[in-house]
């Protein structure tokens, strides 16, 4: 076979001097191939790049034999030579497969405390008890579009800002044929008229509303006072549609028990007197605590400011029984509406919930 190498021919110098020349390794780069057999024997040179062993011998040969027939080794010599200098298995470790295989561990980052939350915990044990969260009563009815539940509060807040204007003040010393009693017996023969058709409580408050504003506007004689308050709850029945009234009996057993009372729809106004009855009828049943968080931010009073309304509605409550005005305490006192009125009244208003 004929040789792949390159002949160079070299200037004649000592032979010794030669073979040290080749041997020596170039100063700062490493000799290029130029498969020359002097360039083979330097283990220090990385064998990266490098033609095995065997292909060197088989140069080798080929150039001391000048004619392939005239010269042959032995095939055992052969194959000493190539055991002789057979290179050492290389095996290369990939960086990349090392650090796929290799598990990642992660420092924990070490947990840094900023200024808020150091403030936040401190102010937190200052108050001694943490406060009650805001519940969101609105949830159950946020996938009802008819609920409105992103305006509710827009609602409540301009309801609240604009019933001073349709509050109603000191009007029976204006009118020479009305007094509050007369007014008690037109709002209870009002109440029982309203549970006989049905109709929703909202009706009843807002004709109670439609009365008293109207006599602080007009002057009405005896004889039509029970005129102006069926035709009032003609006016309010548009607004309300005709259903049985469902839960909540209690709180509204203690507000038509206020409707009656003319002090009391004169002195406070419609949300302070439903707030006042709320709050009597937790305490009525013992509901701890009496007042909450959630309650003071959906109605804006404090237990302090109801504690007055909420202490004439329970007097109420305790007269009922023996009043002659019995359309409230009959209509509460009935099975379909959780028999109510029959409950003891509240003994006590604290104004610290336990």
């Amino acid at each position: 076979m004929g040789s792949r190498n390159l002949v160079v021919s070299y200037p004649q110098q000592p032979r010794g001097e030669a073979k040290q020349k080749a041997f020596a390794p170039a100063d700062g780069m490493n000799r290029r191939v130029l498969q020359d057999i002097g360039n083979l024997v330097n283990d220090r040179v990385s064998l990266q790049g490098k033609k095995p062993i065997t292909e060197v011998v088989d140069s080798v040969v080929a150039r001391n034999v000048r004619a392939p027939a005239a010269r042959k080794l032995p095939a055992a010599a052969i194959r000493k030579v190539n055991e002789k200098h057979r290179p050492e298995d290389v095996i290369v470790i990939s960086s990349e497969e090392t650090e796929k295989s290799k598990p990642v561990s992660r420092v924990p980052r070490k947990e840094v405390k900023t200024l808020t939350s150091i403030l936040t915990a401190r102010s937190k044990a200052a108050c001694g008890k943490p406060k009650d969260t805001l519940v969101e009563i609105d949830a159950a009815d946020v996938n009802n579009e008819l609920a409105v539940v992103e305006y509710v509060d827009d609602m409540y807040e301009f309801y609240k800002l604009t019933e001073v204007d349709s509050r109603v003040h000191d009007y029976l010393e204006f009118q020479p044929d009305i007094n509050a009693k007369m007014r008690s017996i037109l709002v209870d023969w009002l109440i029982d008229v309203h549970r006989k058709f049905l109709l929703m409580p909202e009706t009843l408050y807002l004709t109670i509303n439609i009365v008293d504003r109207f006599l602080a506007l007009k002057l009405v004689p005896r004889r039509e006072l029970q005129l102006v308050g069926i035709s009032s709850m003609l006016i309010a029945c548009k607004y309300e549609e005709i259903w049985a009234p469902e839960t909540e009996n209690l709180v509204f057993f203690l507000s038509e028990l206020g409707l009656m009372q003319y002090p009391v729809v004169v002195k406070y106004g419609p949300s302070k007197i439903a707030a006042s009855a709320v709050y009597a009828a937790r305490c009525t049943l013992d509901k701890i605590p009496f007042w909450t968080e959630t309650l003071k931010h959906h109605t804006g009073y404090t237990e302090d400011m109801l504690m007055d309304c909420a202490k004439l509605l329970v007097h109420f409550h305790t007269a009922a029984a023996e009043s002659k005005l019995k359309a409230v305490y009959k209509k509460f006192s009935s099975a379909d509406r959780g028999a109510v009125a029959l409950l003891t009244p509240a003994r006590s208003l604290s104004s610290e919930s336990p």
